[in-house]
């Protein structure tokens, strides 16, 4: 026995000193697979974006920016990855009076470079050098003008940009050549949801347009610029419907706020032509979505102008979508429950939405119930639930069936207890809403209701007329608060309920009563003892005759 005791002691403190000695293995994942990727190092960058699966990475440099633009881009904030046999397009731009040069693999290559078919595994070393030009900058007098349309203008990728809006006019200080031996970056936008341009002019000069929200021209260099843009409002391209259901994207970033929708989903349920004929969502999705418009999260149709669109925003359990707008303009509900629509303008379109959170309500109208509470336990998928307790006037025969089933309890109360889940119709109002009647959860709930004052809720129990049909159960009260008189109990059917007093329970079974019940353990007691006392006597005897 002690050596086997020893042989589990010594097998104990064995597997005690490999669990502190015996090294700790991770399985980390690459990302991405290096052995399918170019490696792209960057020498000298203050910082360089970290992005997964992008098309354009920046680094920065003390003086400028070094952009790499390709398909498939990854970047763990040293180098950039690109895929094996894939392209990748570079160049440098200075800020404001700097000028910048590359050097990749050692050989200068001015401002741009392209880095052709990257083998796996092949390691490009890029530098970026930013120096001071010996034209310097000036200020420069912009006088922009939108007609039909909104936008920005920016210059010099950014070393100056107008206010967003119709009009601009104004000075912006020491954001480009004034020397028309120089040229100068223009970059006009067109803004998100407005219409595109359909004629652009630079100080007189008509300019190509290329139909798209960004045309970019190289201008010679002057200290006042004035453009004129116009949104061409006879276009009948489809335009774009754009949104991101946040709550189901993994890994991407970057998103407009406003076209960024939180503790909520939104889906493209239909469109329609300018005759109500509905579409096949082939026409209006992008092809690589789903029906509704979804990828991974994010959302995007298209439709003509004088197309209705329909849409679907579904909160979160929890919340209430108390906002939605397109454009700034709200959207108009429909009969269906959480379906909004709009029609089509000639114009790019992103949502504004709002979830609020929002809590369950019970709300009592009833003589014996004043308030309440309710807790589902995260039973339903979307919205806010709405419990209400009436007072109810029963049938003959409902009477009969709820007096049956209470036995020798007496029926004090009938009510109407009622479930609901509630959306809000895209504002605060809490009167103003869809409400789809629950007859039974999957779960059951929690509810707590106040007893009016007169009612004792320790000698209650409720009788429950199970979906108001034949069948009829008694539910015990799970917890009583003699502070607030208010009773707690669960259910996860709703339906007709009746308060019933424990008062008059009486024996049924010839089950003798408490009296009798003391009589016949007081009897068993002196029994007892006179047996215990002849016992005694008796041994006592049976010693003395044996001496």
């Amino acid at each position: 026995m002690k050596s086997k005791i020893k042989i589990i002691s010594l097998f104990l403190v064995f597997a005690l000193l490999f669990n502190i000695f015996a090294p700790t293995f991770k399985v980390i994942a690459a990302n991405p697979p290096t052995n399918n990727y170019a490696i792209v190092q960057i020498n000298g960058a203050t910082s360089v974006e970290n992005k997964n699966n992008s098309n354009s990475i920046t680094a920065s440099f003390e003086n400028g920016i070094v952009t790499f633009t390709g398909t498939g881009l990854y970047s763990n904030g040293n180098s950039i990855y690109v895929p094996a046999g894939g392209n990748v397009s570079v160049s440098a731009t200075g800020n404001q009076n700097y000028t910048g040069k590359l050097t990749i693999g050692g050989t200068d290559k001015g401002t741009s470079a392209e880095l052709n078919s990257l083998a796996a595994n092949s390691v490009t070393i890029v530098d970026a050098e930013f120096t001071e030009e010996a034209a310097t900058y000036g200020n420069i007098t912009f006088n922009v003008t939108f007609t039909n349309t909104e936008g920005e203008v920016s210059i010099n990728n950014g070393a100056g940009r107008t206010t967003e809006g119709p009009s601009y006019n104004g000075t912006l200080q020491g954001v480009g050549y004034t020397d028309s031996s120089k040229t100068n970056k223009i970059i006009i936008s067109t803004s998100f949801g407005f219409h595109v341009a359909s004629s652009i002019e630079i100080n007189g000069v008509q300019k190509d347009v290329n139909n798209a929200e960004i045309n970019e021209y190289d201008v010679a260099g002057a200290d006042t610029y004035t453009i004129k843009v116009v949104g061409d409002t006879t276009s009948t391209t489809r335009k774009t419907v754009i949104w991101a259901n946040t709550d189901d994207i993994a890994g991407h970033d970057g998103y407009m706020d406003d076209m960024v929708l939180s503790n909520g989903s939104a889906k493209a349920i239909a469109v329609y032509d300018a005759n109500g004929n509905k579409l096949d969502s082939t026409v209006y999705t992008n092809g690589e979505s789903d029906q509704y418009g979804l990828k991974d999260g994010l959302g995007w149709i298209t439709a003509k102008e004088g197309e209705t669109v329909v849409f679907e925003f579904v909160p979160k359990y929890g919340y209430q979508l108390t906002s939605v707008k397109a454009n700034g303009v709200p959207l108009a509900p429909q009969d269906t429950t959480n379906q909004y629509s709009f029609v089509m303008g000639n114009a790019n379109i992103h949502f504004s939405a709002e979830f609020t959170a929002t809590e369950d309500v019970v709300k009592a109208e009833s003589e014996k119930v004043s308030s309440g509470t309710i807790d589902l336990g995260n039973s339903l998928e979307g919205g806010s639930v709405q419990l209400t307790v009436k007072d109810v006037e029963l049938s003959s025969d409902k009477i009969k069936g709820f007096e049956d089933a209470a036995g020798q309890y007496k029926i004090a109360n009938y009510l109407d207890i009622d479930l609901y889940n509630v959306f809000y119709k895209g504002k605060t109002d809490g009167e103003d809403v869809w409400s789809n009647k629950i007859d039974e959860l999957p779960n059951e709930a929690t509810i707590s209701i106040k007893l009016a004052d007169g009612v004792n809720g320790d000698d209650i129990v409720l009788v429950h007329n199970i979906h108001d049909g034949e069948e009829y159960e008694i539910i015990e009260i799970e917890s009583y608060d003699r502070e607030t008189n208010t009773i707690t109990f669960k259910t996860k059917s709703f339906s007709n309920y009746a308060i019933a007093s424990k008062d008059s329970v009486k024996s049924t079974k010839g089950n003798p009563s408490t009296g009798d019940n003391i009589i016949i353990f007081a009897t068993m007691f002196v029994v007892s003892i006179a047996g215990l006392f002849t016992t005694t006597r008796f041994n006592k005897s049976l010693k003395s005759g044996r001496h």
